[in-house]
């Protein structure tokens, strides 16, 4: 909820897939490292959901909620400055591909 994933890195995510030497399937969430709104998302959590959702591990400011680690780990997507932005990279943060 609130995530939103860069479409290049979307499609650079589906061919570097391509590309694994694996059999079967597997599944990868992508999403940039903050949402897509400025206010704290543990902020937005409290005020959509109260005390029914346990907030674990670290979501300083409005970071995301989707964990992208199996992504890095596997696809090899990594997180970079941005060296030029667009209406949908607002926070000069990507994820990037460093194999």
């Amino acid at each position: 909820m609130w995530a939103y994933a860069d479409p290049d890195v979307v499609v650079q995510a589906h061919i570097r897939a391509l590309d694994l030497e694996m059999e079967g399937h597997d599944a990868f969430l992508l999403a940039q490292p903050d949402t897509r709104f400025a206010e704290p998302t543990v902020d937005l959590i409290e005020a959509n959901f109260g005390d029914e959702v346990q907030i674990r591990g670290n979501l300083d400011g409005n970071a995301s909620v989707i964990s992208t680690r199996k992504a890095r780990e596997v696809l090899g997507v990594e997180r970079e400055e941005l060296s030029g932005s667009t209406e949908s990279r607002r926070s000069g943060v990507a994820l990037t591909f460093g194999r």
